[in-house]
């Protein structure tokens, strides 16, 4: 028993070695990554400072920049439940680890365009505000 639990710590040490362990290549790939981050959060708080129109939506559009980022991740939502619910119902068995990455992008989507809605607010801060005082009559 105990030289079973010696080949699965082995395993397991091999599988987690390229998490676990970073070379450059990865902190080649990360700076970038950072440096937009780190832009998007200053460019965050620029719509906080001065509102919505520095999104363009000051302009007579008919749609805005968060608008369309919503309808887009509900769609991809939409997409990961109709390629779950397919391979489920064909019960595919040799497709379930796409059918369970499908069903966690569904989920994670779900939040990406609650996080569009929320920042289309232009006030986040006040989103309770529509709770308290939406109906004063």
């Amino acid at each position: 028993m105990a030289g079973l639990a010696h080949e699965r710590d082995q395993a397991d040490a091999v599988l987690f070695a390229p998490v676990l362990g970073t070379t450059h290549r990865f902190w080649l790939g990360a700076a970038p990554l950072a440096a937009l981050t780190l832009w998007g959060m200053y460019a965050y708080t620029l719509q906080l400072r001065y509102g919505l129109g520095v999104t363009g939506l000051h302009r007579p559009v008919a749609w805005g920049f968060y608008i369309i980022n919503f309808v887009f991740f509900i769609g991809i939502s939409h997409a990961g439940t109709l390629i779950s619910a397919i391979l489920r119902l064909c019960k595919a068995e040799w497709r379930r680890p796409i059918t369970r990455a499908a069903e966690a992008i569904t989920v994670l989507v779900l939040f990406f365009g609650l996080g569009s809605i929320i920042m289309d607010l232009g006030r986040p801060d006040r989103l309770f505000y529509v709770l308290q005082y939406g109906r004063l009559q």
